[in-house]
């Protein structure tokens, strides 16, 4: 259903803007929008957004979309090549994909953040003091944010799926049939979109462009469980700690984002192999005020995403601002047996209808 709110099916080529009103008998209205990640990235989308409320509204806007993302990024013509259909690559194979939205409530998410917090290192111990300044480690490490709990939390469902971790039941028997599984253990790791904006400094927040990098995690060897999200965070932040301190922040070499696309789509391309011994996912954190777009009738009563492809989770703030409505989006038969995990109902909630 939520699909159908939206203007325009994913794909690399085509549309680069799209906009569809919905009308309901109930007398609600969805606006659905597609903006080309050719041209924009989600800061990009919801400067857009809140933009265009703004003039609907009150006919101006205070808000001013700038465009000069070229002037500090120039173009790249050497892009890696991409291969094969453009819809196959959008959705590999042929294969249905879903989109489901996990409520976070802030109760749950405490709990995470307080299993995702790294312990304090004893201080004096020299050993693991100096184990701990080669890691570039702090002594006593700040709180995870809740995007990186949330992330790393998903990160150990989406390695039982995988057969790294405890199920909790049996589903043996659905594994020979999912093509996302193997039938022995697979190395996990995440990719954690970082937007650039306010890490450059000539780079202001309503900037409009692509100003993002893809950096990976590490690949991590099952099994992965609860016990293991504060190494999940680290490795989130080791991902993160390679944008701000690497080339393209540091010398706004647009090269290293050309670096990064390549090992994704290695990455990817292992990944989407039915006989792969890897388990890719992206964890993306759209921490950005969308619940702000006032068109003229109020805030929005909801705000959801829906993905452009298999193997990515969306976090978005709730309404409310202390929780996190997740929209996973998985193959049909990866759908089935992540909302199945017995370990993921104990922390989040399917959202069918945030209205109610």
């Amino acid at each position: 259903m939520m699909r159908q709110l939206f203007p325009i099916e994913h794909t690399i080529g085509g549309e680069l803007l799209g906009v569809q009103v919905s009308f309901f008998d109930c007398g609600g209205i969805a606006i659905g929008v597609y903006l080309s990640h050719k041209v924009a990235d989600p800061p990009s989308l919801c400067t857009f957004v809140l933009s265009w409320a703004s003039i609907a509204k009150s006919g101006s806007s205070a808000l001013k979309p700038i465009f000069d993302v070229a002037s500090v990024f120039p173009p790249i013509n050497d892009l890696p090549p991409c291969s094969g259909d453009e819809t196959e690559i959008v959705v590999p194979d042929g294969r249905v994909i879903v989109d489901k939205v996990f409520r976070f409530e802030a109760s749950k998410i405490a709990t995470l953040k307080a299993k995702a917090k790294k312990a304090k290192v004893d201080e004096e111990d020299p050993t693991k003091m100096m184990a701990a300044k080669a890691k570039k480690a702090k002594v006593d490490e700040e709180d995870p944010t809740k995007m990186m709990a949330v992330a790393a939390f998903l990160w150990t469902i989406f390695s039982a799926m995988h057969g790294g971790g405890k199920k909790g039941n049996d589903n043996n028997n659905n594994t020979k049939n999912n093509n996302n599984s193997s039938s022995s253990p697979r190395h996990c790791m995440i990719s954690v979109p970082v937007y650039v904006r306010g890490k450059v400094a000539s780079l202001e927040e309503h900037t409009m462009g692509n100003a993002a990098a893809t950096p990976l995690t590490k690949p991590m060897a099952p099994p992965i469980d609860l016990s293991a999200m504060p190494e999940l965070v680290e490795a989130m932040r080791d991902a993160v700690r390679r944008v701000d301190e690497g080339g393209l922040v540091k010398r706004r070499d647009g090269g290293e984002l050309v670096k990064m696309m390549e090992a994704y789509i290695e990455a990817s391309n292992k990944a989407y192999d039915s006989e792969g011994e890897l388990g890719l996912y992206e964890a993306s954190s759209w921490e950005f005020p969308f619940y702000d777009a006032d068109f003229g009738w109020g805030r929005p009563g909801w705000v959801v995403v829906n993905g452009a492809y298999a193997n990515v989770v969306v976090c978005l703030d709730t309404k409310s601002g202390d929780g996190i409505d997740a929209t996973v989006t998985l193959s049909e038969q990866d759908t089935a047996e992540f909302e199945s995990m017995p370990e993921l109902l104990k922390f989040a909630t399917p959202v069918h209808n945030a209205l109610d």
